[in-house]
């Protein structure tokens, strides 16, 4: 029993007269957790922990439940303590997140059917009922919006909105809609009306109100249902304008009709 203790005292001194690079370079293959217990039975072992970055970087995976990736050099090499820092700071920022700090925002009766959107920590709703946009989570010192539309003020009365979307940067909407007329399906097309979000009018950079596409985008599939909401997305990027339009969820293929809405009221089209 005492030849058995001296030989693994002999070891662990052997393993400590090491030099240090080496002695991280062998605990690097170690499963984290025995780098935690080895650096809590020993001191020498906690200094060489505290000086390498790689041990700390292995156990800080470890503990948040990841899996290195292979060192490759893809043109945007980010050293070790660099990655070490990336991660400590994302894990306090759940830290610092207050599950208690949720707020209940009560949406009134008659818009429970409607779309919803969030941005910029404002919701928008919109539908059969008149469209309305109001703070629920604003930034500090953030200019917030609280309106109701009437309609007519967004779109023609006998319209079908179809994709609507916000840009508070730019204080500017964007509505696609169908004229529900008594034209035939076929000729039936879809326009975007602009205006902004804190008064009535257009925003004073943009062309025109309505912008036109520059071909006509079937309102059906080839089955002849009209197509649902969910297969037309309106996005506002900068100075332009983007209508992703499906031809049905079974059909892989989209075309994009593109405004840059401070210059042309006509489309670019892409398929």
């Amino acid at each position: 029993m005492t030849v058995t203790v001296e030989k693994k005292t002999e070891l662990r001194v052997e393993f400590l007269s090491l030099p240090q690079e080496l002695q991280c370079y062998i605990l690097g293959f170690t499963p984290w957790r025995d780098i935690l217990r080895f650096t809590s039975v020993c001191k020498a072992f906690h200094q060489t922990y505290m000086s390498s970055c790689e041990l700390q970087y292995i156990v800080e995976l470890g503990g948040q439940g990841l899996l290195p990736l292979p060192d490759i050099n893809l043109g945007g090499h980010v050293p070790i303590p660099k990655r070490l820092q990336l991660l400590r700071e994302k894990s306090r920022a759940w830290l610092r997140f207050d599950i208690h700090s949720s707020k209940t925002i009560s949406i009134p009766k008659q818009y429970y059917g409607d779309q919803r959107r969030f941005i910029n920590g404002h919701l928008f709703l919109w539908g059969y009922g008149q469209p309305k946009i109001f703070p629920i989570l604003p930034e500090p010192l953030q200019h917030t919006i609280d309106r109701d539309w009437s309609r007519e003020s967004l779109c023609p009365v006998d319209a079908t909105i179809v994709s609507i979307d916000l840009d508070m940067s730019q204080n500017l909407v964007a509505v696609a809609y169908i004229i529900d007329d008594t034209l035939e399906i076929d000729d039936k097309k879809i326009y975007i009306d602009l205006g902004a979000l804190d008064g009535d009018g257009i925003p004073p950079q943009a062309v025109g109100r309505t912008l036109f596409p520059s071909e006509l985008l079937p309102i059906c599939n080839y089955r002849g249902f009209i197509l649902p909401t969910e297969c037309r997305r309106l996005t506002i990027s900068g100075k332009h304008i983007a209508l992703c339009h499906c031809h049905d969820f079974l059909d892989h293929g989209w075309r994009l009709q593109i405004w840059d809405w401070q210059q042309s009221i006509t489309s670019m089209h892409l398929q």
